[in-house]
């Protein structure tokens, strides 16, 4: 097996995974009896759609994937403050994820960051992304 067939092998195993957890997050947020239990879920989702855009980015080649994914994860990431404001610090069950959230958006972006700068070489020309 060639070094791209195995990407390939990679990605698609990878999208499908990803699929797969944005259903059961989709049942959660369903099934989910709080609140707590829904914004959860649908953080979770957003975090599986944010890796969805990265891995789809690296199979097409196209970089504008990776934008789509770093406004994704910043609009997620103020929604989720909205939410714990609106609600109080002290009522709000969620502030008990709320640094560990913090944490999890930064290695994204941290992440989407160095992705998107191996699209690009010295002069900004794009190259493939394994070269």
């Amino acid at each position: 097996m060639t070094a791209q067939g195995f990407l390939d092998v990679c990605v698609k195993i990878g999208l499908t995974l990803i699929v797969l957890s944005i259903a059961v997050g989709f049942i959660r947020l369903r099934r989910g009896p709080l609140l707590a239990d829904r914004m959860i879920a649908l953080d979770m989702m957003t975090a599986a759609i944010i890796a969805f855009c990265a891995i789809f980015a690296v199979q097409s080649g196209v970089g504008a994937f990776l934008d789509s994914a770093v406004a994704l994860a910043l609009v997620s990431f103020g929604l989720e403050r909205w939410q714990t404001r609106r609600h109080g610090r002290r009522k709000c069950p969620l502030t008990v994820f709320d640094g560990a959230a913090l944490d999890a958006k930064h290695h994204v972006g941290d992440l989407l960051q160095e992705v998107r700068a191996r699209f690009r070489d010295e002069q900004g020309e794009r190259r493939f992304f394994l070269a």
